[in-house]
């Protein structure tokens, strides 16, 4: 919603990831689907990692192009 040629929420809707999170999973839900694969491609991707991450029980496979994650601490520690 609101990214890439999609149509924008309404007004006084949000944009944060979990959104976009919530989104996914309403697809699945749809679509009857309770476990999935999930490719993302940029922010795409980061949606895919936060919902993976979250719920891994729902994901079968995770593939990423051009996913930019933040940091969590310095390398040796992660």
């Amino acid at each position: 919603a609101g990214h890439g040629h999609s149509d924008h929420r309404p007004a006084g809707a949000a944009y944060a990831l979990a959104d976009y999170v919530f989104d996914v999973l309403q697809v699945a839900e749809q679509l009857g689907w309770q476990r999935f694969a999930l490719l993302g491609h940029s922010l795409g991707a980061i949606i895919a990692v936060l919902l993976a991450s979250s719920l891994p029980e729902r994901v079968t496979h995770l593939a990423l192009i051009d996913g930019l994650v933040p940091l969590t601490g310095e390398p040796r520690s992660a």
